[in-house]
């Protein structure tokens, strides 16, 4: 993938993922892609979707763009580089890292160096929101009150450390209200309750929530947990911990190609990791459709993975 005439990479850099700063090491990284002939540009973030922006910008002179941050930056840059032929590579850099881990990415500069000499590539699934791309995850309720707790009280970096808080406020504190979902126009729960929409595997802090999620397959998977109350947010969540959770009493999965999620009350919503307002009466959207594109981001794969 790319114009392999061209030796021009974009590092794209969020200064605000994870919990500390990543200018020695993008200044690391720059040296070490340039010292292997290619040509570096290094862009840094000023706000939110300014990544989408740097990596659409004069894409088709690009080789390569590295996403230098966490999964909120590389659904930006992916978004900027979707419809092209120029491929992604990741340096992780947020707290999750959940795309990178994946795929087996590592914050190593000649690890990314050795990628763009290999040129092992792979296309991937986008999932996309009510038209906005994604490639992890879209929760609502619970998960989605503690992304919007953290996200209040975040004051520049942040590590795992910072979510203890918002999970205990949230679980003290959240309603848990109906959901509706449907999956290929088939109706599968109106409860209450949780509901995950994801492109990968494993969510937060590794949950296998996803047990047959593959970003390659064409396909979107949903998982809904219904639950009223704390007692079952409990069970729910000791059974996805031992891979367990799917066919269970209250849990309901399903793969499609499109899903769609409404709500007669107000619901949170978040999306791969960041807030996305909420869905319901009073809300931009009463419900979001999701959809998937197949193959429609092309990765440059470390060593590993290839």
């Amino acid at each position: 993938m790319g114009d392999s005439s061209s030796r021009r990479v974009r590092i794209i850099v969020n200064p605000t993922s994870g919990s500390h700063g990543r200018e020695l090491f993008v200044e690391h990284l720059a040296r070490t892609i340039d010292a292997r002939g290619y040509q570096t540009q290094v862009c840094t973030t000023q706000r939110p979707g300014h990544a989408t922006e740097l990596a659409a910008a004069e894409r088709e002179s690009l080789h390569a763009v590295i996403a230098c941050g966490g999964d909120g930056t590389v659904r930006e840059v992916a978004a900027g580089l979707l419809g092209s032929s120029v491929a992604l590579l990741i340096a992780p850099g947020g707290t999750e890292n959940l795309v990178a881990r994946h795929f087996g990415y590592r914050s190593d500069p000649e690890a990314l160096g050795d990628a763009l000499d290999a040129w092992q590539t792979r296309s991937i699934d986008v999932g996309f929101a009510n038209g906005r791309p994604f490639l992890v995850v879209a929760g609502f309720g619970f998960d989605a009150d503690v992304v919007a707790h953290v996200t209040a009280a975040r004051n520049g970096h942040i590590t795992h450390l910072d979510y203890v808080l918002p999970i205990w406020r949230a679980f003290w504190g959240h309603a848990f209200r109906p959901l509706h979902v449907e999956a290929d126009g088939e109706p599968l729960s109106d409860q209450p309750g949780m509901v995950f929409v994801g492109n990968v595997p494993r969510y937060a802090i590794g949950l296998p929530i996803f047990v047959h999620g593959d970003p390659g397959d064409g396909l979107l998977d949903v998982c809904v947990f219904q639950c009223r109350g704390r007692i079952r947010l409990l069970r729910h969540a000791l059974r996805t911990v031992l891979r367990r959770h799917a066919g269970s009493p209250g849990v309901v999965y399903r793969q499609a190609r499109s899903i769609r999620v409404w709500a007669d009350q107000p619901v949170s919503v978040e999306m791969d990791g960041d807030v996305a307002g909420t869905i319901g009466p009073g809300s931009a959207d009463s419900g979001i459709t999701f959809t998937v594109s197949a193959a429609a981001l092309h990765l440059c794969l470390p060593g590993a993975h290839v």
